[in-house]
């Protein structure tokens, strides 16, 4: 009797183990593909602001938002790249929510352009300031961790600045 049940909780521990191993795996690769998608729609709305907006203010934050999320971007795939050298990098396009808001904002024209620009960014950056903030605290691979401390400062930066910019519209 006293076998078994050291066997049984020797399974169970062994499964716990392994279900912790997958969940944080499972956590980095969220992340990784939240930062990504985030960082794709942030590029692709800053373009179309430079290309649409008349407003200076926002053509300044959008030629930020393109510089530093083109940097943070980039740093994700190299330290990707490093972790999986002989593994192609996944390519990963915007997710459905990101698709529509792009296209709603391409249709845009004008000072509705302009409200719908910043309202994204608000969004955005509230949504990636959350997501950086709780793997920078939570994050299991210290690599992406020590990624998401670093870049942090940079989203709450330009979340305090797209606030500046929706009081102005």
């Amino acid at each position: 009797m006293k076998i078994r049940l050291y066997i049984i909780a020797g399974l169970l521990g062994y499964c716990i183990t392994a279900a912790s191993s997958s969940w944080a795996a499972d956590q980095t690769h969220k992340f990784i593909e939240k930062a990504s998608i985030g960082g794709q729609f942030e590029i692709s709305s800053s373009r179309l602001a430079l290309q649409n907006s008349q407003n200076p203010d926002i053509k300044n934050f959008a030629q930020e938002m393109i510089d530093d999320h083109t940097k943070i971007s980039s740093q994700l795939k190299s330290i990707i790249t490093s972790a999986n050298p002989d593994e192609s990098q996944p390519t990963i396009a915007l997710d459905n929510q990101h698709q529509k808001m792009l296209n709603e904002l391409n249709d845009a024209k004008g000072a509705n352009f302009d409200r719908l620009y910043v309202h994204d960014q608000v969004a955005a950056h509230k949504e990636a300031v959350n997501l950086f903030r709780n793997y920078s605290r939570n994050g299991d691979n210290d690599a992406i961790k020590n990624f998401a401390i670093q870049n942090l400062p940079t989203l709450e930066h330009h979340q305090s600045d797209v606030m500046e910019l929706r009081k102005d519209l």
